[in-house]
């Protein structure tokens, strides 16, 4: 019975039982932070009100959790899960997703302009300097810490844990393994987290390709700044550039450019939210391809090796990580 629970030869729980007190270890800071947050408030403890922590909460307390997680239970290097910050690849990486993201957007704009499915509303009255200072100012920040979490929490943390899972099933090899762990993460994603047939399937098929998108830097790289920057350069110039709708989204602290729509719902997604329109879907499919160009150009390589299914105890010393993607020599046999 011992051995569904317990590994052995790597001498911590298994993949399953990880990713569950993972979850309770983040889901039960989470609760106390916010009960604190609530009685300070003075509002009353409900529900509702416990399980919409903000996105700060959210952050700070993944980051222990993942640290705490890493020392204690997976018994690896916390830079494992891609946030090692001293490297300067690291820092290329975020810029570049933070260029791209936009740059995606901005090309949205441009072609939807040139089509006359969008005009710039010349009633819209810009708020004053202060006002777009201040409201940019907490966008940054909130679209920061929302990209950080979500990013450590699916596309690293669960991901590179479940691929470690999958090839102890010995039944795959090491890039089956995280192929098979991608599949699992996306469908955690899309259709748990973000309940996306709960929208349209244009939507589905969209989030499904920008799991793939935020998935992929992680996957030729095992470094986060890359899915970081995308998420946060898009989702920046979506929202509070071009005031753009999101699902899920329904007000932004500031737009700097008011648009009225005339296109085609099918292309632009509006009112529901610019993901649910197919010029988002061909936006996601260049971005793939950018990405991997950019990645050879960097590195000299663009492709997974199934090095993530592998596992480093944190006792081996821990290489520096620079320019390359590193590859784990470890013996795949040992599985999970």
């Amino acid at each position: 019975m011992k051995k569904y629970f317990w590994n052995e030869e790597q001498n911590r729980l298994r993949t399953l039982w990880r990713l569950l007190v993972q979850l309770a270890v983040w889901g039960g800071m989470l609760a106390l932070v916010q009960i604190g947050v609530l009685l300070i408030q003075g509002q009353a403890i409900t529900r509702e009100a416990l399980w919409k922590p903000s996105v700060w909460t959210r952050l700070v307390t993944l980051l222990i959790a993942v640290y705490l997680m890493a020392r204690y239970v997976d018994k690896r290097h916390f830079s494992d899960y891609g946030l090692n910050l001293k490297d300067k690849e690291w820092w290329y990486d975020f810029g570049f997703g933070v260029f791209l993201g936009g740059l995606l957007i901005v090309g949205i704009f441009l072609v939807q302009h040139l089509l006359g499915w969008v005009k710039v509303d010349e009633s819209f009255v810009l708020p004053s300097t202060q006002e777009v200072a201040s409201g940019m100012v907490v966008a940054l920040l909130s679209l920061t810490a929302a990209s950080v979490y979500r990013s450590l929490w699916i596309w690293s943390y669960t991901l590179r844990n479940t691929a470690e899972g999958f090839l102890y099933l010995n039944r795959l090899n090491a890039r089956a393994a995280v192929v098979a762990a991608l599949l699992a993460c996306i469908v955690y994603f899309v259709f748990i987290i973000n309940r996306a047939l709960t929208v349209n399937i244009t939507f589905v098929s969209n989030l499904v390709r920008a799991s793939l998108l935020l998935a992929l830097p992680f996957l030729i790289t095992q470094r986060l700044g890359m899915t970081i920057g995308l998420a946060l350069g898009w989702n920046l110039v979506q929202l509070n550039i071009f005031g753009y709708p999101a699902v899920g989204v329904s007000d932004t602290a500031v737009s700097i450019v008011h648009l009225s729509h005339y296109g085609p719902a099918f292309w632009t997604g509006y009112p529901v939210g610019l993901g649910t329109g197919m010029m988002a879907m061909i936006a996601l499919m260049l971005a793939s391809g950018i990405i991997t160009l950019w990645v050879k150009w960097r590195t000299g390589r663009a492709v997974f090796d199934g090095s993530l299914s592998y596992y480093t105890p944190r006792t081996v010393p821990h290489p520096a990580v620079s320019g390359n993607v590193q590859k784990k020599q470890l013996d795949p046999s040992a599985g999970e």
